[in-house]
């Protein structure tokens, strides 16, 4: 089948945009949305030498993407020495989190934006037998690209909105071009594998890999320390916040310190780089506030701590009595992955604008394993349940939910395994 009209255009065009990507990218990270000393691997120029192993390349794009394959990044080490796995991100947050989470024998780089010369590198370079992406990431030239060399492509957790499978039905025949590339096409939810069908994708399974993540890493000296800080205080987190979140959510906590006068509350942004603003927000309601990345550990009169470090969210859920979700208070984000605190035994509430986690939101709330909030008083009311101790029954069900989902992951691996290059034989020299 010849490439379709719609494709050969984004072919052309972005090989125009080619030698105006240098500008671009410095200009991004002028804006702390790239990392400066590593722009030319945005550009398909790897940092590493050339694997005399077979490749297997694993995408993906950001922070939550990543981490839910690191189960199967770790598994694919353990079983298959004989290749060389290539990691690549796309945000600065993913690649400073990938440093720590990484297995040392996998190498890491940036992804090559997706024009014809940066990803004509990067390939040119690894030239992998096996391509795996997480979620979204439908960029044609990489996936023409691996497709040209020979190469299958594996899509995991395919997640696709009602906006972008919209956008994908103005052009029909580079949707379906583009999707038949795909060896493996395994969608996260029934929504999502329903959209990739009806765009004449092949869907073979259902099955989401950030359900079957391990918990989150905690460093038990660094917990048994901030556990002596903070003594017996009640603690409620407010996880992974947007701009414009935090109000409520302070408007909810100041309401219940009447009750509570030594409660704290942690709020660890999801965006690190908001920190100052949140604490000249917390200032202005003449709360003791504290930063983690400045003032280092909570006193005794803290009320709010900022969690402003990365790596750290296991701590915090660790240390609290009740999770307030992020970025489902308001209704432009969707939410976040709510099995992060379930799996530690953090009870967890969310706002109900939860859509990049529908499903899974569905399922748990039927299992009573989580509750939605609405406004500064639910959240209040939530507080204090928590306070109470009300919402144990409710972690344990949700921990309980959370081991059945790890059943994803060995089911994702035996799909796989039909795509996995074989590394050759080394055969001894003779004595």
């Amino acid at each position: 089948m010849t490439t379709p009209p719609a494709l050969r255009s984004y072919q052309t065009v972005s090989r125009l945009l080619g030698p105006v990507a240098p500008k671009l990218l410095a200009h991004r990270a002028k804006r702390g949305k790239e990392d400066p000393d590593r722009l030319a691997e945005r550009l398909g120029h790897s940092p590493h030498a050339k694997s005399d192993k077979p490749v297997v390349w694993v995408h993906g794009v950001s922070v939550g993407e990543s981490l839910s394959l690191m189960p199967l990044i770790h598994h694919l080490c353990r079983t298959r020495s004989g290749l060389q796995v290539v990691f690549t991100s796309g945000t600065v947050a993913a690649a400073e989190i990938l440093a720590h989470r990484l297995p040392t024998q996998v190498l890491h780089q940036y992804a090559p934006i997706d024009t014809p010369q940066a990803v004509e590198a990067f390939l040119d370079h690894w030239q992998p037998k096996l391509a795996i992406f997480a979620e979204s990431e439908l960029w044609p030239n990489q996936i023409l690209g691996v497709k040209a060399r020979g190469g299958a492509i594996a899509l995991l957790s395919a997640r696709i909105t009602e906006k972008t499978a919209l956008g994908w039905a103005k052009v029909p025949d580079s949707a379906r071009y583009i999707l038949n590339c795909f060896d493996l096409l395994v969608a996260q939810d029934a929504q999502s594998a329903e959209r990739l069908r009806a765009l004449g994708g092949h869907v073979q399974a259902v099955h989401n890999l950030k359900r079957a993540a391990p918990p989150l890493e905690v460093d038990i000296n660094t917990l048994k320390s901030l556990r002596v800080d903070i003594g017996k205080r009640p603690v409620i987190l407010a996880a992974s916040t947007h701009k414009g979140e935090e109000g409520m959510v302070l408007q909810a906590f100041a309401a219940m310190l009447g009750q509570h006068p030594d409660a704290m509350l942690i709020i660890a942004p999801r965006h690190k780089k908001r920190a100052k603003t949140i604490q000249a927000q917390v200032e202005k309601l003449d709360l003791r506030v504290l930063r983690r990345s400045q003032d280092g550990r909570p006193d005794e009169d803290t009320q709010v701590y900022i969690a402003d470090t990365v790596g750290e969210m296991g701590l915090w859920y660790q240390l609290s009595s009740l999770a307030i979700m992020g970025g489902s208070l308001l209704d432009h984000i969707g939410g976040h992955n709510p099995l992060e605190p379930a799996r530690l035994g953090c009870p967890v509430v969310s706002g109900s604008y939860v859509s990049n986690f529908h499903s899974l939101f569905d399922e748990m709330i039927a299992a009573e394993a989580t509750a939605f909030v609405h406004d500064a008083d639910d959240i209040a009311a939530a507080m204090e349940t928590a306070i109470q101790g009300d919402y144990l029954a409710m972690a344990e069900r949700a921990q309980a939910f959370a081991r059945v989902q790890e059943q994803a992951l060995e089911d994702t691996w035996k799909a796989l395994l039909p795509l996995l290059p074989t590394a050759p034989v080394q055969i001894p020299e003779p004595a």
